[in-house]
């Protein structure tokens, strides 16, 4: 009770476009609060199918800038640009030739704003050169004193190898240090798994809401048994395998809940029991041992396979959460250690 008490005073489930209460997002979400207040360069890392994106329009929405316009550029679609004119512009003449175009280039289309460059590892190298060049000189073509364009923040985004590309040399090193002034790690669905069933509901909600209500108006639910195995699986797409998993079930779903029986066959198979718990040797001893011995593995195996969470352990025992709260301070049981 007392520690989820302290979920409730310390975090919260939700900040801006993101989705988490877990330890990890509370922490994150506190981090955000502090980079929104600065103006600095900002170096967001994940892995693929993390909030990358999610994470850069967060701080825009929480910085003075949320007025003006968040410009998303994807430095995939860059790759065979050299010059960065996706991003720049075409090149121009004089001392600032370098520079974006004052009209043709996403600087100049985010102002004031904010230009996040998703995913920069997949630069080009020119283009890495042309960014630097730009960082060290902020002006555009053909800029005077008297006529100064409005400056954007710049968020870039990358994988987690990002320093890696830096020794291998494809990746400049001055370019990596000068938008690592401030570096957010979006961590894992996997360092977050309670977050789990709230994101499954909530891309449930969200999908049904880009498609109309369904089935009369009534919304579509996962059952305790599919978010368990949802719980335990490995996410190596995070977030967006699980989203895509979410729009493929409701699609296929007939009823108003998706069960087990529903998911695929790599998502069932997660966490099936390897062996039966064998117990000690009883004879001799009473009835209220063996009980005790069986409830006590019990709730810890509950807990083992929930993560900690007593909200996924509550339903998948189908018990209140007082009763269990009750049962695992018998045994001295903490979910803490479970997490």
């Amino acid at each position: 009770q007392n520690y989820r008490l302290r979920q409730m005073l310390d975090g919260r489930s939700s900040y801006e476009n993101l989705v988490g209460g877990s330890l990890p997002m509370r922490a994150l979400y506190r981090l955000l609060d502090q980079i929104a207040r600065t103006d600095s360069p900002v170096l967001v890392t994940g892995e693929e199918g993390t909030e990358r994106v999610e994470v850069a329009k967060a701080i825009h929405q929480k910085s003075e800038r949320t007025i003006h316009p968040v410009t998303i550029v994807d430095c995939r679609k860059a790759q065979d640009d050299p010059d960065g004119t996706l991003i720049f512009g075409p090149k121009g003449t004089g001392l600032h030739g370098l520079g974006p175009c004052p009209r043709a280039s996403a600087f100049a289309k985010a102002g004031k704003g904010t230009i996040v460059l998703h995913r920069i590892d997949c630069l080009h190298l020119e283009a890495q050169r042309r960014l630097l060049h730009f960082m060290h000189r902020p002006f555009f073509q053909n800029e005077t004193p008297g006529t100064p364009q409005p400056l954007s923040r710049i968020i870039a985004t990358s994988g987690p190898d990002l320093l890696a590309r830096v020794e291998e040399g494809k990746f400049l090193r001055e370019l990596f240090y000068r938008l690592n002034i401030l570096q957010v790690r979006v961590p894992p669905l996997r360092e977050r798994r309670e977050d789990i069933p709230m994101l499954a509901q909530y891309c449930l909600r969200c999908i049904e809401s880009e498609k109309g209500a369904r089935h009369g108006g009534r919304s579509l639910s996962l059952t305790s048994r599919a978010l368990l195995h949802l719980f335990q699986y490995e996410w190596e797409g995070n977030l967006e395998e699980l989203r895509q998993l979410v729009e493929t079930l409701a699609r296929q779903c007939r009823g108003l809940e998706i069960d087990a029986a529903d998911l695929p066959e790599t998502l069932r198979a997660t966490g099936e029991v390897q062996g039966e718990l064998q117990p000690p040797n009883f004879a001799g001893r009473s009835l209220k041992d063996a009980k005790r011995w069986f409830e006590s593995e019990y709730f810890k195996g509950l807990l083992k396979k929930t993560g900690g969470n007593m909200t996924l352990a509550s339903r998948l025992s189908r018990v209140g959460r007082p009763y269990l709260y009750k049962k695992i301070r018998e045994y001295d049981i903490h979910p803490d250690q479970f997490r």
